[in-house]
């Protein structure tokens, strides 16, 4: 297990200057003041000691925030277990309770007063890549999470987790590492349902809303887990590659579905032309019409029920022959509208398969004759 401030990371920021200063949670009042790394995805709470604790309702929706501080997209995971309990990496796994994006909330954005700043020239805060370009820990992030309604009331400690973002100044082939923190929270009134199979999970974030795209889905640094094992380092010259929207892949494999768009590299490929042409390719579900326009078409094949209908008219060889008085008395009195009598075998067939085709439409043909 091995646990590492944002000092002993330093390295990695390759001299970048302050703004690149990762991030913690701030509300609620986190034990952690500064980032804390987990380098190998084991960590439950960076910092064992308790700090101040705040109360809410079991239920109760509630808000929280951190730091953006340059990074592009991600997830933030939520989990809780009752203070007492081992905090270690594997009980907060196994009660995570809630997922949103990274960059959700209306005041993350990242800008420079007067001058917002954008890589590839697009203004403000419409690219997929902004850099905050301000002083470090000025821009917040995160809206408001429900906390669980099926928890006893008594005391808790909340475990943030941020993961599946990427990096900047220039580096944006570069996955951010996995981030924690802790909050110790009481809640005060019993829950009154039943804990749900999966956790929750509620997307939309500065990307999606700028593009006007679903808010089910995150824009992330693909994969949509965890990024253990230090800072992840892919090619800066194609790093649209890496940034994918879906849901993380937690939810997704809990859900039983294969949505996810971990495997989807259409989005962002198109994102280094210009983030208009992104919406159009990942919002037209175009594939849903098209399916329900192909459904008309194994249905209508009423047309081999007909084929059934014209077997007893093909066979009816009478047809050929002028002297039979089955089935040539309503096709004779067709040929005195204007048709010769004298008709090749081939074209009497022909006459027997029009026939028995108005006869499959009766509706159709009434109207005629």
């Amino acid at each position: 297990m091995k646990l590492a401030s944002v000092a002993s990371i330093a390295a990695l920021a390759l001299g970048a200057s302050q703004v690149d200063a990762h991030s913690w949670l701030v509300k609620p009042v986190s034990r952690e003041t500064a980032p804390q790394v987990d380098m190998d995805g084991t960590i439950g709470c960076p910092n064992k000691n308790p700090g101040q604790s705040t109360s809410f309702q079991a239920g109760e929706s509630i808000d929280v925030s951190w730091w953006r501080n340059n990074h592009i997209g991600g997830f933030i995971r939520w989990a809780i277990i009752p203070k007492g309990q081992e905090e270690s990496g594997a009980n907060f796994d196994k009660n995570v309770f809630y997922y949103t994006c990274r960059e959700s909330g209306e005041s993350c954005k990242p800008n420079m007063p007067g001058k917002p700043y954008k890589k590839d020239g697009a203004p403000g805060d419409n690219s997929r890549y902004s850099w905050d370009y301000t002083d470090a820990h000025k821009i917040p992030c995160g809206d408001k999470i429900k906390l669980p309604d099926w928890l006893a009331k008594g005391d808790y400690v909340l475990q943030w987790t941020w993961f599946g973002a990427g990096s900047s100044f220039d580096n944006f082939g570069w996955a951010e590492v996995t981030y924690r923190s802790c909050a110790d929270i009481k809640i005060t009134t019993d829950g009154t349902k039943s804990k749900p199979t999966c956790p929750t999970f509620v997307g939309g974030d500065r990307v999606t809303k700028n593009e006007n795209m679903t808010a089910d889905q995150c824009f992330y640094y693909s994969p949509n887990n965890y990024i253990p094992k230090g800072q992840l380092k892919q090619d800066n010259n194609n790093y649209q590659q890496y940034y994918k929207f879906g849901k993380p892949q937690a939810v997704v494999e809990c859900q039983g579905s294969t949505s996810g768009n971990d495997a989807d590299d259409a989005t962002p490929a198109p994102s280094a032309s210009g983030d208009d042409d992104d919406v159009d390719e990942t919002s037209t579900p175009s594939v849903t019409p098209t399916v329900t326009t192909s459904a008309p078409k194994t249905t209508t094949p009423v047309t081999t029920p007909s084929q059934t209908t014209q077997a007893p008219a093909t066979t009816a060889p009478p047809t050929s022959d002028d002297d039979d008085d089955s089935t040539p008395a309503p096709s004779s009195s067709r040929r005195h509208h204007g048709r010769r009598p004298n008709k090749t075998v081939e074209q009497r067939s022909n006459d027997v398969e029009e026939d028995s085709a108005t006869a499959d439409a009766p509706v159709k043909c009434r109207p005629r004759y």
